[in-house]
C-alpha cells in the first residue's frame, strides 16, 4: 500500500471514531437527562436543607487520667541516639526488650504524643485500635 492510501484510510478510520464517539457521548445525555415530570412519591422542585451537629462528625481523642503513668509495648527498631531524643522531647522512658520491640514507660499524654509525633505518625484510629488502654472515646 502506498502513503496515499494509508493516509486515507487513517483520516476515515479517525473520522469514524470521532462520529462515534460523539454518536455514544448523545445517546449517554439522553439517558442522563432527569425527567420532566418527578417520580411518585418524591417532592419535586423543593429546596432541602440538611444540616449535621459537628459533634457528631468529630471524634476526638480523650486520654484516660492523662496524668497516670503507664507501660506500653511497642514495635520499635530505633538506635540509641533516636531513644535519647525521644526520651528527652516527650518525657518518657523507652526500654527495648528485643531487637525490634521497646516497652514505653510514662504519662499516658506523653505515649499519645509519643506515638502521634515524627518517630510513628500514628493517626487518632491507629492508637484507639492499637493503643485502647491509652484512651477513653467521647464526641465533642
Amino acid at each position: 500500500m502506498d502513503t496515499i492510501t494509508k493516509k486515507a484510510i487513517d483520516a476515515r478510520t479517525r473520522e469514524f471514531k470521532e462520529k462515534l464517539a460523539k454518536l455514544t457521548y448523545e445517546k449517554i445525555k439522553q439517558v442522563l437527562v432527569p425527567s420532566p415530570t418527578p417520580l411518585k412519591g418524591y417532592p419535586a422542585n423543593e429546596e432541602v436543607t440538611i444540616s449535621v451537629d459537628e459533634s457528631v462528625l468529630s471524634e476526638k481523642l480523650r486520654l484516660k487520667s492523662p496524668s497516670k503513668t503507664t507501660t506500653v509495648d511497642i514495635d520499635y527498631i530505633g538506635s540509641s541516639t533516636d531513644i535519647n531524643k525521644s526520651q528527652k522531647e516527650y518525657g518518657i522512658k523507652i526500654k527495648k526488650t528485643g531487637r525490634q520491640m521497646a516497652d514505653v514507660t510514662g504519662k499516658k499524654g506523653d505515649i499519645v504524643k509519643f506515638l502521634q509525633g515524627d518517630a510513628y505518625a500514628m493517626d487518632d484510629e491507629d492508637i484507639k485500635d492499637i493503643f485502647p488502654e491509652l484512651l477513653e472515646l467521647h464526641s465533642k
